[in-house]
C-alpha cells in the first residue's frame, strides 16, 4: 500500500521559503519585501520579492521556488544561488 504524504499548507510553504532567505540574508546581502504562494496543480510556487546589493548599486527582483510535499526546488537561477548562500 502507498505511503500518503500531507499536503502542505499555503502558510507551511512561505515558511519554508522565509526560512531559506532569512538563514542566507547576510550572505546574499539581501533584503526581503515581500512572499506570496499561489497553488499549483502540485503544492506551490513562493516567490520573494527582494532586494540585492551584491557587486554595487541596490536591484530589487524576484526569486521563486516550488514546494511540493514540504520539499523546496528553486524555480529560477536567483533562487538557487540564495539557497546555496550567493556563491
Amino acid at each position: 500500500m502507498p505511503t500518503v504524504r500531507a499536503q502542505t499548507t499555503r502558510a507551511q510553504a512561505i515558511s519554508t521559503v522565509r526560512s531559506i532567505l532569512r538563514s542566507n540574508a547576510a550572505a546574499c546581502q539581501l533584503k526581503t519585501h515581500s512572499i506570496t504562494a499561489k497553488r499549483r496543480a502540485r503544492g506551490w510556487r513562493v516567490t520573494a520579492r527582494v532586494t540585492l546589493r551584491g557587486g554595487g548599486r541596490p536591484y530589487t527582483t524576484t526569486a521563486a521556488w516550488n514546494v511540493v510535499e514540504g520539499r523546496v526546488a528553486p524555480a529560477s537561477q536567483l533562487s538557487s544561488e540564495i539557497e546555496h548562500g550567493c556563491p
